[in-house]
C-alpha cells in the first residue's frame, strides 16, 4: 500500500497522524509462509524533522504461524513498535524516500514484523513436539516409542559423570 507524504515533504504540514487498516496476505520469512488472519492495524505519526521524516507508531496484527516443535498451525497476535526514518538523501539509518514522496507501508510493516518474530515459534510453552522415532505429535497421542525416548534421555553421557558427582555432593 503506497502512502503519500508529499505534504510533509513540501513542509505544508509538519506532522501527519495515521490510523489505517491494511490488508496484507502473507509474508515469506525464514523459508516459511506466514499468513495474516485479518487486516493489520497501523497507527502512528509522521513528523518532518527537516533532514528526514520520522515515523513513530505501532502495528497490531494476528498471524497464522507454524509451531517449530509439533508443526501444527496456531494463531498469535503481535503488537510491534515501529520507529523509522525516511530521507531523500542516502543516510545509513533511513529508508529511501522516493522523489514522489510515496512510501510502501506494506514493506515497512512486513520488515518490522519479520524482525520481531521469534526464530522458534511454539504453539504453547508446554508443547511436547514430535516423537523423534515415529514422528507422531506427542501433544495429541502417546506413541509406543515414548519409553525408548525417555530411556535414551535418562542415559548420562559418560564425559559428564564427574560433573554429576560434583552436583550430587553439593
Amino acid at each position: 500500500m503506497l502512502f503519500n507524504l508529499s505534504k510533509l515533504c513540501n513542509k505544508s504540514i509538519m506532522k501527519l497522524s495515521v490510523n489505517e487498516k491494511i490488508d496484507l496476505n502473507k509474508i515469506n520469512a525464514f523459508d516459511e509462509e506466514i499468513i495474516f488472519n485479518s487486516p493489520v492495524d497501523f497507527k502512528g505519526t509522521f513528523v518532518n524533522k527537516d533532514e528526514y521524516i520520522e515515523f513513530n507508531g505501532e502495528v497490531s496484527c494476528n498471524l497464522k504461524l507454524i509451531c517449530s516443535k509439533c508443526l501444527e498451525t496456531f494463531d498469535e497476535t503481535f503488537e510491534v513498535k515501529i520507529d523509522e526514518k525516511f530521507s531523500r538523501s542516502e543516510q545509513e539509518e533511513c529508508f529511501e524516500l522516493p522523489s514522489n514522496c510515496e512510501i510502501d507501508l506494506g514493506r515497512i510493516i512486513e520488515e518490522n514484523i519479520v524482525s520481531y518474530l521469534p526464530i522458534q515459534r511454539r504453539c504453547s510453552e508446554s508443547c511436547k513436539g514430535l516423537c523423534p522415532i515415529c514422528g507422531m505429535n506427542l501433544n495429541l497421542h502417546i506413541c509406543d516409542c515414548n519409553p525408548i525416548v525417555e530411556e535414551e534421555e535418562e542415559k548420562l553421557d559418560p564425559r559428564f559423570t564427574k560433573l554429576q558427582d560434583f552436583f550430587n555432593k553439593n
